[in-house]
């Protein structure tokens, strides 16, 4: 792999610190996933929460709302924090603080970015 697929790799594949990394993955070679960070990997879920203030419906056209996951990669809590933790996740679901639009490309789901 040369160094020119590697960044690639990394810009198409954003992560937070408490998914331990990426919780999509894209391949830059696809055209279908161009522009897109990727189908939510393995053990994991995404869904889109309302965010009326900023007019973001998951059940409009197209879906937009705030980024919210849970699965085996995403984190349990922060440490010694348990009020942040609170903040951060509701209902078993951690909410990033990421607003964003969902898009269906053939069979899979992918994110724009």
């Amino acid at each position: 792999m040369q160094y020119n697929e590697m960044l690639t790799l990394w810009l198409v594949n954003p992560g937070l610190t408490e998914t331990c990394g990426s919780t999509t993955l894209a391949y830059p070679d696809e055209m279908c996933m161009l522009g897109t960070v990727g189908p939510v990997s393995i053990y994991n879920e995404m869904r889109l929460e309302e965010v009326p203030e900023m007019g973001y419906n998951p059940l409009g056209s197209p879906s937009c709302g705030e980024i919210c996951l849970r699965g085996k990669t995403v984190f349990t809590g922060y440490y010694k924090n348990p009020e942040l933790t609170r903040e951060a996740i509701k209902d078993g679901w951690f909410h990033t603080g990421w607003f964003n639009c969902i898009y269906f490309c053939f069979e899979y789901l992918h994110v724009f970015i």
